[in-house]
């Protein structure tokens, strides 16, 4: 299974983190800010997590969701730029803006192709010490 870490910081109105395959830094990420893990509305509590792919109706498309968050479902890994498109899911970029991030789309399309042989994919989320 290909091992993904997500290293976050938390900001006044996002939260952001740097995406590693394996051990190579290779994608930003933007969550919104912890609210008590609140469905649609709260970053993901840290720790390691199991994600299979499926298709979203609202995307319409295969991505990856995380399956085993505590009290939560629908948590997909998507392009996005802005805290207000995440709705409690990852998004994925390349660059990062003023509480945004850049390249969002092409991200995602490299990120897809990079597991697209993988059936699960493990997640841990980390906050970095600051």
């Amino acid at each position: 299974m290909k091992q993904i870490t997500i290293i976050r910081c938390q900001h006044e109105d996002c939260t952001v983190g740097l995406m590693l395959v394996g051990d190579r830094a290779k994608y930003v990420t933007l969550e919104d800010v912890w609210n008590n893990n609140k469905q649609n509305e709260s970053c993901i509590p840290t720790g390691t997590y199991t994600a299979k792919k499926r298709l979203s109706f609202r995307f319409h498309r295969e991505l990856w969701e995380l399956i085993n968050v505590q009290d939560r479902n629908n948590i997909l890994i998507h392009n996005g730029n802005f805290d207000e498109d995440t709705l409690g899911c990852i998004l994925i970029g390349k660059g990062i803006g003023e509480n945004s991030i850049t390249n969002s789309k092409d991200a995602l399309e490299a990120f897809m192709l990079e597991t697209k042989d993988d059936e699960l994919l493990e997640i841990k989320i980390v906050d970095a010490i600051v």
